[in-house]
C-alpha cells in the first residue's frame, strides 16, 4: 500500500513540473498572439460581420510621420480686440471693489488665440496666405501670426465665411518668412472623397 508521503513525493516530481510546463505554454501562446496582432493586425466579428483591423503599432508610426511632415505648416494666431461687457455690478456698491466703472456697459481689451496653416505663397504680391477659423479673427483689431520658426508677423483678414467658419489671412514678406513658408505649404484635399468612419487627424498649434 502506497503511503501518503510517497503520493506527495510523486505529485511533486510529476504533477508540479507538468503544471509549470502548461503555465509556460499558456504564457508563450499569449505572447505569440500579442506579437502576431502587433505585426499583422487582427480580425473581429461585430454583429455577424468580420472586420479586419490594421496593425495598430504600424498605424501609430505612420500617423507620427504624417504629423511631423505637416506640423511646420501650422502657425499660432494671436488676436486683440475691444469688446463691450455688460456690467453685472451696475448701480451696486460692488463695482468699486472690483474697479469696474458704474455704467451699464463698459469696454475691455480681449485677447484670443487659435491655429492657422499655410496654404499659399504669392511672390507677385509678396504675401503668405494662411487659412484659419473665422471666429478666431472676427472683429479682431490686431492679428499676429507666429510661425513654427518663431517668426511673428502682423496679419490681416482678406476673406471670411461665417457659415463655414473659415477665414483667409495674409502676412507680408518679412524676416525671410517667404522661404520658410514656401517649403511648408499644406495642400488642400478633397473633402468629397471622405466617408463616414474614415480616420481624420486634427492638427493645430500647441496653444491654439
Amino acid at each position: 500500500m502506497i503511503k501518503k508521503q510517497e503520493v506527495v513525493k510523486i505529485m511533486k516530481k510529476v504533477v508540479l513540473p507538468i503544471a509549470i510546463i502548461l503555465a509556460l505554454a499558456f504564457i508563450v501562446k499569449a505572447q505569440f498572439e500579442k506579437f502576431h496582432t502587433e505585426q499583422s493586425g487582427y480580425k473581429q466579428t461585430i454583429q455577424g460581420k468580420s472586420y479586419n483591423f490594421p496593425n495598430l503599432q504600424a498605424a501609430d508610426e505612420e500617423r507620427i510621420k504624417l504629423i511631423e511632415s505637416v506640423s511646420s505648416g501650422v502657425a499660432t494666431v494671436f488676436t486683440t480686440q475691444e469688446v463691450t461687457i455688460q456690467n453685472p455690478f451696475y448701480d451696486m456698491p460692488f463695482g468699486d471693489f472690483f474697479d469696474i466703472p458704474n455704467t451699464p456697459q463698459f469696454k475691455q481689451r480681449s485677447h484670443g488665440l487659435g491655429s492657422a496653416f499655410i496654404v499659399d505663397v504669392d511672390y507677385n504680391k509678396k504675401v503668405v496666405y494662411l487659412l484659419t477659423n473665422n471666429h478666431v479673427v472676427e472683429n479682431a483689431e490686431d492679428i499676429q501670426v507666429q510661425f513654427k520658426n518663431k517668426v511673428v508677423l502682423k496679419a490681416k483678414v482678406v476673406g471670411a465665411d461665417k457659415l463655414s467658419d473659415v477665414a483667409l489671412i495674409e502676412v507680408p514678406f518679412k524676416k525671410g518668412i517667404e522661404d520658410f513658408a514656401s517649403k511648408n505649404v499644406l495642400k488642400l484635399g478633397d473633402s468629397d472623397q471622405l466617408k463616414v468612419g474614415a480616420t481624420v487627424i486634427a492638427i493645430g498649434a500647441p496653444l491654439g
